[in-house]
Order: C-alpha cells, then sequence, then structure tokens
C-alpha cells in the first residue's frame, strides 16, 4: 500500500509542480542535496547551464510563471543523465 501511494504522490507531483532535471554532473547533483545554492546558481553557474537540462511540468507552476514572484518552487526530481540530453541553445534561455 505504502508504494502505492508513493507512486500516487509522485504523479501529482508532475501534474501539479515539478521540474526534471537530467544532468551527467555528479558535483552537482550533489551540491543540490546539500542545498548548496550559492555554489550552484552562482559560483557554478557556467558549468551548470552547460551540464544539466531543466524541464518543467505541470499546470499550478506554469499558472505561477504567469506573474513570477521570488519564492516560486517545484518539487525536483534529478535523473542521472548518459549524456544525450539536447538543451535548448538559445542564449535567452540560458
Amino acid at each position: 500500500m505504502r508504494r502505492e501511494a508513493d507512486c500516487v504522490m509522485r504523479r501529482r507531483f508532475f501534474d501539479e509542480n515539478a521540474a526534471l532535471l537530467v544532468t551527467t554532473n555528479l558535483d552537482l547533483i550533489d551540491a543540490l542535496r546539500r542545498h548548496a545554492w550559492l555554489e550552484v546558481f552562482v559560483a557554478q553557474r557556467d558549468v551548470f547551464v552547460r551540464d544539466c537540462a531543466v524541464m518543467l511540468f505541470g499546470h499550478a507552476l506554469m499558472e505561477k510563471l504567469v506573474a513570477p514572484y521570488k519564492a516560486i518552487t517545484a518539487h525536483m526530481l534529478v535523473v542521472p543523465g548518459n549524456g544525450c540530453v539536447q538543451k535548448p541553445r538559445d542564449k535567452h534561455l540560458a
């Protein structure tokens, strides 16, 4: 029963408010899990942009982005990639 409840909860996260992060950079994954936000998003910004692909899911998250504010959050699932992730190369998206 617990496993079924976990599956339902994960589906709800993706239906509502989720981000999928795909990367081969295990150091960045470790830093994110340690909540080392300044390290990942400031000191390692160029590495994050180069090595990570982020995809947003969920109507609730998209509705928040209509009128963005500083405290928007999403439930993130980290997927160690195999180097095959294709990322947009638009400089405005990076």
